[in-house]
């Protein structure tokens, strides 16, 4: 800590990195199957990092893992058939950055997520709600590609 005039700075010894969609994902251990899922995905974290704008709802490895055990019996999200895993990652990921404001404000608006052909719904006023399968509880974990939100649980395309 230096003393400044009207606080204090520090002084680092290499160049910040800003964080991304996959970064944040990585470094919380809470997140841990979710971004295996991505990482499994062909081609999904090549896109997140160099296509452009997201928003990505993830949830918990605990919510990820009951609902993984109610719907198909397992607990891993590796363990998923490939177009299982394929639908279900992309359906969690809306193009262009959408914050919460953005979200609130719209009211009930239906977005396109990189599921083709399949879009989520996303309502509220007070609570952030998706395809009325879960709420935000965190947002606006804003990166250099896009933004990410934290849901009380797996959205599932099949509904």
């Amino acid at each position: 800590d230096q003393a400044a005039r009207g606080g204090f700075y520090n002084t680092i010894d290499e160049v910040l990195q800003l964080p991304t969609i996959l970064s944040v994902l990585r470094q919380n251990d809470a997140f841990e199957q979710f971004a295996n899922g991505i990482f499994r995905v062909d081609g999904l974290a090549d896109s997140l990092l160099n296509n452009g704008l997201y928003t990505c709802m993830v949830t918990a490895n605990t919510n990820l893992e009951n609902a993984l055990d109610d719907r198909y019996g397992i607990t891993d999200i590796l363990e998923l058939p490939e177009a299982t895993l394929d639908s279900l990652m992309k359906y969690h990921i809306i193009k262009g950055n959408q914050r919460t404001d953005d979200l609130l404000n719209s009211g009930n608006f239906t977005y396109e997520t990189l599921l083709e052909g399949v879009d989520a719904e996303i309502t509220g006023v007070d609570v952030i709600n998706i395809d009325g399968q879960a709420e935000l509880i965190l947002a606006d974990i804003q990166t250099t590609n896009g933004v990410v939100h934290i849901s009380n649980a797996l959205l599932d395309f099949r509904r």
